[in-house]
């Protein structure tokens, strides 16, 4: 799909469709993060979630709201998960630093009474 969509994806490029793109995705990411509670894992599943979207579930509902080209529809589409991939991969690599790295810490004493 990528490489069909190409031509009419390079003229989403410099109007504001990658900034747009970024913006939402990053907004997801902080988001999520934030309202994913205290346990760590929960955090980034909902900040990674939040931050895609099912590009399948959008083409239908972009197309449906529209009158634009379909071609552009869907072009624009495919550069806002490209874009979304893009933005949440650093984001999962820092989780998965800090993931690791809680795993490594020794847990404290067990003071249970059994």
């Amino acid at each position: 799909m990528l490489v069909l969509e190409w031509p009419t994806i390079r003229t989403l490029l410099g109007d504001g469709t990658v900034f747009a793109a970024v913006v939402l995705s990053g907004l997801g990411l902080v988001v999520g993060h934030l309202l994913g509670g205290p346990d760590p894992q929960n955090r980034t599943v909902l900040a990674l979630a939040t931050a895609s979207r099912h590009p399948g579930v959008a083409l239908v509902a972009a197309t449906s709201a529209t009158t634009q080209a379909p071609s552009l529809v869907t072009a624009a589409l495919l550069l806002a998960f490209v874009v979304s991939i893009i933005v949440s991969a650093p984001y999962a690599a820092w989780r998965k630093r800090v993931h690791a790295a809680a795993m490594k810490q020794p847990a404290g004493p067990d003071l249970s009474l059994s």
